[in-house]
């Protein structure tokens, strides 16, 4: 369904908000998602959507754009303003270039400040009045970052450096499991009880420490097993190295722990990371017994509309099931309107009959889409894995 009648106005909005996300001179992965789930939205048939693509990848005079705006109607020019606002957002930052473009828009728009404030409170939330505040207080939040960041600085000096874990790999083979539909028996599609009960002694939930102190938390899932008695978990690889955790004076580097269902924990260490997607693979020793390996569906086996859960632990809360369906087969990566929160990275969003068609990657607030890696870049993960040992034997 077509969001705007009003054709030139469509044009108008994307054209901003294209404009917008390159004002920093990049586009982040976010930004670049957001921009393709209002282009579906926006536009009225392919050859629209053609010439969305297009913009994306041209020049856009900014000046001339601005007086599109100005002469536009207050609603219209409301209605833009919110767009570009949701598209900046998408990412949880806002810098300095993107905010400077704002004001511009802003001011194009002929919206008074406090009027402004009211729009991004109304479609942001309260912690992006910052951008919107007086120089001053910029300043003066500037001064203060400043020092807290000499102060943690000084003591980062004195403290043991921090080091992210190398990866260690077992170079062994995974035996994985992927369905097919010729050889593996067909069974019935389950309930949401079924379908958890089949699959729960794959799910894990992994915990990051430093310095013995627990510093992130994620979702994952059994994989498969090697000829030693290592088990290799699947999660995102967000979850594993992520920039904050570089952050504070607490001693040490990073380590990993995963706990099972059944509550029962085990360390874990770093097996691999792929380069090209978000997805690392852990391994731990010693839970062959107590957890059976999920199976992977792939791509080419999934349809639109078709049901599907995200299981995982969000916000600390275990075993946590969302139902949805798949509602785009993208590209790069599956859309899901199964909701996902914090804590549910890594985890799989499994089919009717508990297989596993993606790994949860990303979410949106105040939106009703989710992001999945497929499980066909699990395949091409271990794929370049295995070219490691391969060339070293």
């Amino acid at each position: 369904m077509v969001e705007h009648s009003d054709k030139t106005l469509r044009h108008i909005v994307y054209k901003v908000c294209v404009a917008a996300t390159w004002s920093d001179s990049k586009m982040t992965i976010d930004e670049k998602h957001y921009l393709g789930y209002l282009r579906d939205t926006l536009a009225a048939d392919e050859e629209e959507r053609e010439t969305f693509r297009q913009y994306c990848t041209g020049d856009i005079d900014t000046k001339n754009l601005f007086n599109e705006v100005s002469a536009l109607g207050d609603s219209d020019k409301r209605y833009v303003i919110v767009k570009c606002l949701e598209v900046m957002g998408c990412d949880h930052k806002i810098l300095a270039n993107e905010a400077a473009f704002l004001n511009r828009l802003r001011k194009a728009c002929g919206i008074r400040n406090f009027l402004y404030r009211r729009l991004m409170v109304a479609t942001l939330g309260n912690r992006w009045v910052l951008f919107s505040v007086s120089w001053k207080w910029v300043v003066a939040y500037i001064l203060l970052c400043t020092a807290l960041i000499a102060f943690f600085g000084f003591r980062a000096l004195t403290n043991q450096a921090f080091t992210y874990p190398e990866e260690q790999c077992s170079k062994e083979d995974i035996s994985t499991h992927v369905f097919d539909a010729q050889s593996m028996p067909t069974s019935p599609d389950q309930d949401e009880t079924s379908v958890f009960e089949s699959i729960k002694k794959g799910i894990v939930s992994i915990n990051v420490f430093r310095g013995g102190l627990r510093i992130g938390r994620g979702s994952g899932f059994v994989l498969g097993a090697g000829e030693s008695d290592r088990v290799y978990i699947i999660t995102n690889r967000h979850v594993v190295e992520h920039e904050e955790y570089s952050f504070g004076c607490d001693r040490g580097s990073i380590t990993y722990e995963v706990e099972l269902h059944n509550l029962l924990r085990a360390d874990a260490v770093l097996d691999y990371c792929s380069e090209d997607a978000d997805l690392a693979l852990l391994s731990a020793k010693g839970l062959q017994e107590q957890v059976k390996p999920l199976v992977l569906r792939l791509k080419n086996d999934l349809q639109v509309g078709q049901t599907v859960w995200a299981v995982g632990r969000p916000l600390n809360l275990r075993n946590t099931v969302t139902r949805g369906i798949i509602s785009s087969l993208r590209e790069k990566e599956l859309q899901t309107d199964a909701a996902i929160s914090y804590g549910s990275s890594g985890g799989p969003l499994v089919t009717q009959k508990g297989e596993v068609c993606a790994v949860m990657a990303s979410s949106y607030d105040n939106t009703n889409f989710s992001f999945g890696i497929y499980a066909d870049d699990i395949l091409a993960m271990l794929q370049a894995r295995k070219s490691l040992y391969d060339e070293s034997l």
